[in-house]
């Protein structure tokens, strides 16, 4: 129903539900796939959510590609999920904890 906020019983308004709000976000590789000789590794974006409300818990979780890195023959390069190419370099700046040596 618009215009009508769902609260939890003894809570007066929207602010004075939310208690300790916390957010996890989480970037890893999934397995890759082998399509002929090419080689795809897609990294995703892992976010859960969760908010202690008056009464009650919620929780809220999202998986999303990020990028993806394609291997060909002698040849390694990494996407955007926009389609823009990123180099290993800034890959590697962007995620540190992800790879120790992207070019291996």
């Amino acid at each position: 129903m618009p215009g009508f906020p769902l609260l939890p019983i003894g809570a007066t308004s929207e602010e004075d539900t939310i208690l300790n709000p916390m957010e996890t976000i989480n970037v890893s590789s999934e397995p890759p796939l082998e399509l002929g000789n090419v080689r795809v590794i897609p990294l995703v974006k892992r976010s859960i959510v969760s908010l202690d409300l008056k009464g009650f818990v919620t929780y809220h979780a999202t998986k999303e590609p990020v990028l993806l890195i394609v291997e060909y023959e002698q040849s390694k390069r990494a996407y955007r999920i926009t389609g823009e190419e990123i180099s290993f370099e800034a890959l590697k700046a962007e995620y540190p904890d992800l790879m120790s040596d992207p070019e291996q």
